[in-house]
């Protein structure tokens, strides 16, 4: 199991190791997760083209309850409590993203002077753990972006809910909607830099309001 798909070659060394058992008859299975930049990016890559053909889950937003439950139930595990106030505050920082519950549990622990985390180790971990992913996951995928992938997302800001593809191409200044599959494709990329992406554009797959 690789919980975080992230250093390039060694994802495709195991990557092959793994294809070459399979060809042996192992009775063998590989679980990986990452962030859908670094998935695509192993998917992408030729020699391993195989791994194409694995079953793939999209986790999306999660529920607060779910998060809740999983961030106090894996630091209660540890030895230590979370004070309720500090908790609603790492709910608040998570907004339902999955990526962000291990960084932001991490940082909390490591700034608490105890075994408690109290609401100012809390907000100050959310900082650390924030400042982390703008720089280390936001900032490197945009900078990947093509300037089509941002004026689109610039496109999708000003929506609370869905957007439709033909109200992102009016104010991209196009005549005419986008077709689906480049619509697709610029969410695809764009949901890697912006983890609220797909949800907020979750129609223009059917170049509409949903």
């Amino acid at each position: 199991m690789v919980d975080d798909v992230r250093d390039f070659d060694e994802m495709v060394q195991l990557a092959s190791v793994y294809q070459h058992l399979v060809s042996a008859g192992r009775r063998i299975s590989l679980l990986m997760a990452g962030l859908p930049s670094e998935v695509s990016r192993i998917l992408n890559d030729q020699p391993i083209s195989f791994l194409r053909r694995a079953t793939r889950y999209h986790l999306g937003r999660i529920d607060d309850a779910d998060m809740r439950k999983a961030l106090a139930g894996t630091i209660e595990s540890g030895g230590r409590t979370i004070e309720a106030y500090a908790l609603e505050a790492a709910m608040n920082a998570l907004g339902g993203f999955p990526f962000m519950m291990q960084p932001v549990g991490y940082r909390m622990r490591t700034q608490a002077e105890g075994d408690a985390i109290d609401l100012s180790a809390a907000e100050r971990g959310i900082e650390t753990a924030q400042q982390e992913m703008r720089m280390n996951i936001l900032e490197t995928t945009y900078q990947e972006l093509s300037d089509m992938d941002i004026a689109f997302i610039e496109a999708m800001l000003p929506d609370e809910g869905p957007s439709s593809t033909a109200e992102i191409a009016r104010r991209m200044g196009k005549a005419r909607p986008m077709p689906p599959n480049t619509a697709g494709a610029c969410l695809r990329r764009a949901s890697s830099a912006c983890p609220d992406a797909e949800r907020q554009a979750s129609s223009c797959r059917g170049g509409g309001h949903s």
